[in-house]
């Protein structure tokens, strides 16, 4: 029987190829499988090929696949799907490679990697380079085995030179390379890659080496999972073809398998910046473990703490499995988790909640009422963070607790007065009938701790950085302890609300089960340096008592820088942006592939109204809506578009006044308060994928530092 295996690469390929040359490629691949002898299929080398072994069949007079063949003609890899001149060049720079180490099947454009030799390279005294030092021996034993590979890395003078050759390689050489840029030690880089393919099975300790020329047996070893899918059936393959599939969902990253396929003796972790799967790896996961789980139990939740974002862990669950997948899986946000639990125990039809403005102004009424010495803000932020956050729940348990974060020193009889103001605020709860959604958390967490059997077998949470403590309780007694019991994926970096947390002081203990995944998937390397450059500087925790770094981060992929510009007044800046989005639709994006944000509602609804008033409107006002995605900042969060702008990043509006604590009230919070605003510019920045402009009028915000101003 025929085998077909299909890249990655060439899904990428397929994918932008209109419905006609689609069906085409389907007759090509069934004239494959019958019989590869045949006249119409034109199977032939290239003369220029650097790879021998590669061949071009015809799906139509001006389209080619590109192709490799098994010996016996019973296994074909295809690769890619190029116009004809497109594919002969790609012959030309491309050779098969099999990783001496994982035994993956690779494909390496030797063209592109001897094209970022740098032009000091040929210098008489050429600077030192970074990877000078490594012996030929070791770049073997990562599995670098590409003399012009090695020769290429050897005269990168930087690690950020390093990482942009990284980014021609396939993965296992891109990580082992950018590894040793870092000052990593080859043992320490070695260790770390044959755990990983332990953990997911990609190798056994007697393997014996592979055999650098037999294709088929590579493409074939777990380890080529993350860039090569094998079809065991004609059923397999007809399904991948007629499904509109997504990447994400055929292919992982090495370093995403383990994440998704290692056993936990109890809770793990997953960080990483922005765009490096730790949310593909979190469904992945929640997959296998409702596959796992007995037919018929819905055990395993999937959890995040927005609504927006949980209907998005929804649409992909769904893209992933399929509706039967949801009938296994439990989705929600961690407040409907938490008012379910109430309503529940206390056997209540409806549970109300206060939050939002109301909230604030019932704060408000509390402390005129009663003329309590604090402000509102501060006393509101002081129950937040410090009395729920802690589980607090006498005086004399708040005099005697510490206040980390909390930059303002209180007495004895300061606390004795926010304490009567907490008390006074609860009883004014008390009598509304209402409580807030921190609250109710809270309760949760206590009918959960008692209950004798628990919810769930498997808790997955997502976007972690953004829980309470109290929110977290509740997901800890949701669950009971034991394997793969808690999986958290999130990323300081993306902190957009001010909740901080420590895993472990709150019964939830990780360490010696974290991973951290590097690679960028989304955002072009432009755009991420640029985006990363808003926060140089600043510290971020890991979720839990120790520091979190994106060194090593790094994106795949490469496209233009970000276009930065200030304009004299906001008419010219909303017709200058008028203008990006018509020049972005002349270069391919579609209008639902936009996404244009503020960091105020009122100033995204302001762009959205001159947008349409210049004609970037739907259609048919009653049909579905095709224009940008307009929102705030915080709107952007969970989402991803081809192109981002970013409006209205000026000096008086980004960070906005009132979202940030006076230095001189608190510094604690003040410097908090801006890490926050710097992260959210991160997040908004790294949602595009291909194109990145920010725009402000008069003076740029302060937060837009050095090579960040236009």
């Amino acid at each position: 029987m025929v085998r077909i295996s299909l890249a990655k690469t060439f899904f990428d390929d397929l994918s932008r190829l209109d419905r006609g040359l689609q069906r085409k490629v389907d007759e090509m691949i069934a004239k494959l499988k019958r019989d590869h002898t045949r006249a119409g299929l034109n199977l032939e080398s290239y003369h220029a090929s650097a790879d021998p072994r590669s061949r071009t069949a015809r799906v139509d007079q001006a389209t080619r696949a590109i192709l490799a063949a098994g010996e016996e003609a019973d296994h074909y890899i295809l690769v890619k799907v190029l116009p004809h001149d497109q594919a002969d060049r790609w012959m030309a720079a491309n050779r098969f490679n099999v990783n001496q180490l994982t035994g993956a099947l690779e494909v390496i454009d030797v063209t592109a990697v001897e094209t970022l030799s740098p032009a000091t390279a040929t210098a008489p005294a050429r600077p030192a380079g970074v990877l000078d030092g490594v012996a030929d021996k070791a770049f073997k034993q990562l599995g670098i085995t590409d003399e012009r590979v090695v020769a290429v890395a050897r005269r990168m003078e930087t690690a950020e030179e390093v990482e942009i050759l990284a980014g021609a390689l396939p993965d296992d050489q891109a990580e082992a390379l950018t590894s040793l840029a870092l000052g990593m030690s080859v043992d320490e880089i070695y260790r770390g890659m044959v755990a990983r393919l332990d953990a997911t099975g990609d190798r056994t300790a007697d393997e014996a080496a592979p055999d650098p020329d037999d294709l088929i047996a590579a493409v074939q070893r777990p380890a080529s999972r993350s860039a090569f899918l094998v079809l065991d059936d004609e059923d397999a393959l007809l399904d991948v073809l007629t499904r509109d599939f997504e990447a994400w969902q055929i292919f992982l990253h090495p370093s995403q398998r383990a994440v998704v396929e290692r056993r936990n003796n109890g809770p793990a972790r997953v960080t990483g910046g922005a765009g490096t799967g730790k949310t593909v790896a979190l469904l992945h996961r929640a997959r296998r473990l409702a596959d796992e789980s007995a037919p018929g139990a819905s055990r395993v939740l999937v959890t995040t703490f927005t609504t927006k974002l949980r209907d998005d862990l929804v649409d992909r669950l769904r893209a992933l499995g399929g509706p039967e997948l949801l009938e296994r899986i439990d989705v929600t946000t961690v407040d409907a988790l938490a008012r379910r639990t109430v309503a529940d125990a206390e056997g209540a039809p409806a549970v109300h909640v206060i939050y939002g403005r109301p909230l604030g102004d019932l704060w408000q009424t509390v402390v005129d009422e009663h003329g309590f010495g604090f402000g509102v803000e501060f006393l509101a932020q002081e129950w937040e963070q410090v009395v729920l956050a802690r589980g607090i729940r006498s005086r004399d348990d708040y005099f005697a607790t510490p206040r980390p974060g909390r930059g303002v020193r209180l007495p004895r009889r300061d606390r004795a007065e926010v304490w009567r103001a907490v008390e006074a605020f609860a009883a004014a709860l008390q009598r509304a009938g209402k409580r807030t959604f921190l609250q109710l958390a809270a309760g949760a967490a206590g009918y959960l701790d008692a209950a004798a059997i628990k919810p769930y077998d498997h808790v997955l949470v997502d976007e972690a950085q953004d829980l309470h403590p109290a929110q977290w309780r509740v997901l800890r007694a949701a669950v009971a302890k034991g394997p793969d019991d808690l999986f958290i994926a999130g990323d300081a970096h993306q902190r957009i609300y001010d909740h901080r947390v420590s895993l472990s002081a709150l019964g939830i203990e990780t360490r010696g089960r974290s991973s951290r995944l590097r690679v960028n998937y989304r955002t072009t390397h432009e755009i991420l340096r640029w985006s990363l450059e808003l926060l140089a500087g600043e510290p971020f925790d890991d979720l839990d008592e120790g520091e979190d770094t994106l060194v090593g981060y790094r994106s795949v992929t490469h496209g233009g820088g970000p276009v930065v510009v200030g304009y004299a007044n906001r008419r010219a800046e909303l017709n200058a942006l008028a203008e990006l989005v018509g020049a972005w639709q002349r270069d391919g994006i579609e209008l639902d592939e936009i996404g244009i944000c503020a960091r105020t509602r009122q100033t995204a609804d302001v762009a959205e109204q001159h947008l349409r008033s210049v004609g970037f409107a739907p259609a048919d006002a009653n049909g579905p809506i095709k224009g940008p995605f307009f929102g705030t900042m915080h709107a952007m969060k969970g989402l991803e578009f081809r192109a981002v702008a970013m409006v209205d990043v000026g000096a008086s509006v980004v960070p906005p006044s009132v979202a940030v604590t006076p230095r001189e009230e608190d510094p604690i919070r003040h410097a908090h308060d801006l890490q926050r605003e710097r992260c959210l510019l991160y997040v908004a920045a790294t949602r595009a994928r291909e194109a990145l402009a920010v725009s402000w009028t008069s003076e740029p915000s302060s937060l837009l530092v050095g090579e960040t101003r236009a």
